[in-house]
């Protein structure tokens, strides 16, 4: 719905913290709805006679995979198309909870001269989980962004680490609080700067997509189709023809239509080398170094990969979509995906984190799966040396095993592990001094044992 005032107009543009609805359902303030689609199979009746476009004989048809069609067809769910991981992929689902409902705002409203309480909120803001480009509230603290000048300390994002996300696909790998199966953003091994393992990382962002829509994209079988109007409306939520069978979809190749884009990945990677490396122009803490939390993925700008000819014109207001997103250093990549967002005005705060929240249960800043190579002999000592020396000269080497094996960090639940950790509750509000780390109740286990030969 509209605002009703000037006032509430500004305040809710001010952050675009909007969702967009599923499906064909309009956008607006839902609290991201779990991605669930509605069809694992379609069917339907198909006209009379033989259709002139498609050549499909009238009948009973079936689609299988239709994923979602009218917000009003609705079939049961089965265990082999919705699995949990799709509907809620992490707590970055969280990202569209309102923060400006209740005592957010103190300045004076210009438009209308009365003075606001601390009761006064502010809509359309919700937790931000995900890069800042346009002064968000609750970006990071060395972010130099939100309302007061400057980020919040802790970041919005951390909210997502107080959850613990497990991998459970293809089989629960994840266990006691481990981190089997997760990917470390730490590909910098430290003193080994010479070595770089970021393979993984590069896997993990190869496999999300980067959807954007903006008001530009109108039918572009009509005359001036970059300009909205009553009969050319953007068409980010409309299929192109429902006649044939299966319907036709906006595409790419022929109607230029470009929602959805890899990411760069290499650029968007450098952003970590540059902290790895404290080559930020800003080397306040936060912003350089290893990082903390898997959940600073969030501060992070997701670099999509604009193809020659795929940038999208610009109308009144909003800028053209940047052509050239290539060899971006800190001062400039927060301006070129700024003038990116705001060219792509149509995207909802959902949108925007989606990639956000799949990564991040992907993700961990500190491994706790280690694979260590060993070699171990057994010496027949000599008579002339003490137990507790070596000398290859005159021990002799009876035998020799040499092998790999993965050892694994993992918390005790137990019984008595349970009951060890109850006795030291780090969330009643007591102060941390004097109660033990959580790395004292951590226990190492061998998953995996392999001995090399010859």
């Amino acid at each position: 719905d509209t605002p009703l005032t000037r006032a509430a107009m500004v305040a809710s543009t001010r952050y675009r913290d909007f969702d967009n609805g599923p499906g064909n359902l309009r956008d607006g303030p839902y609290i991201n709805k779990p991605d669930d689609g509605n069809l694992s199979v379609m069917k339907f009746w198909h006209g009379h006679g033989i259709d002139d476009k498609s050549g499909v004989q009238a009948g009973y048809y079936a689609i299988r995979n239709t994923y979602f069609t009218s917000s009003f067809l609705q079939l049961p769910a089965t265990s082999a198309y919705f699995t949990p991981n799709r509907m809620v992929s992490s707590p970055g689902m969280f990202g569209s909870l309102p923060t400006g409902v209740w005592g957010s705002r103190k300045e004076k409203a210009a438009q209308d001269q009365r003075e606001h309480s601390d009761t006064d909120g502010i809509p359309w803001r919700t937790l931000l989980f995900r890069a800042d480009v346009d002064g968000h509230v609750g970006a990071a603290s060395w972010n130099n962004s939100g309302e007061a000048g400057g980020g919040v300390d802790p970041a919005d994002h951390y909210f997502m680490d107080l959850f613990f996300m497990p991998i459970v696909e293809p089989y629960a790998i994840t266990d006691s609080y481990s981190t089997a199966g997760k990917i470390n953003l730490n590909f910098q091994i430290v003193p080994f700067t010479y070595i770089r393992r970021a393979t993984a990382v590069y896997a993990a962002m190869k496999g999300e997509m980067i959807t954007a829509y903006s008001s530009v994209d109108t039918d572009p079988r009509k005359a001036a189709a970059a300009v909205p109007s009553d009969t050319n409306t953007v068409i980010y939520k409309k299929i192109k023809d429902v006649n044939p069978i299966p319907p036709e979809l906006w595409n790419e190749t022929t109607d230029k239509v470009y929602w959805h884009r890899e990411i760069d990945v290499e650029e968007t990677v450098q952003q970590l080398d540059e902290r790895f490396a404290f080559r930020s122009a800003s080397t306040a803490v936060g912003s350089v170094g290893l990082m903390l939390a898997p959940s600073q993925v969030c501060e992070l700008h997701l670099i999509p990969r604009i193809p020659a000819g795929t940038a999208r014109p610009g109308k009144a207001n909003i800028p053209a979509e940047p052509s050239a997103m290539k060899g971006m250093d800190e001062h400039n990549r927060r301006s070129t995906m700024a003038a990116y967002w705001k060219h792509n005005d149509l995207t909802g705060d959902n949108t925007r984190e989606r990639p956000y929240a799949n990564l991040y249960q992907k993700f961990t800043t500190r491994s706790n799966t280690f694979r260590v190579y060993f070699t171990a002999q057994t010496l027949r000592k000599a008579r002339s040396l003490l137990p507790n020396q070596v000398d290859t000269r005159r021990d002799t080497v009876t035998s020799e095993y040499r092998g790999s094996a993965l050892l694994e960090r993992y918390l005790d639940f137990s019984t008595a592990g349970t009951a060890a950790l109850s006795n030291n509750d780090y969330g009643n509000g007591d102060s941390l001094v004097g109660k033990k780390s959580l790395e004292s109740f951590y226990h190492y286990r061998v998953i995996e044992m392999k001995q090399f030969a010859p």
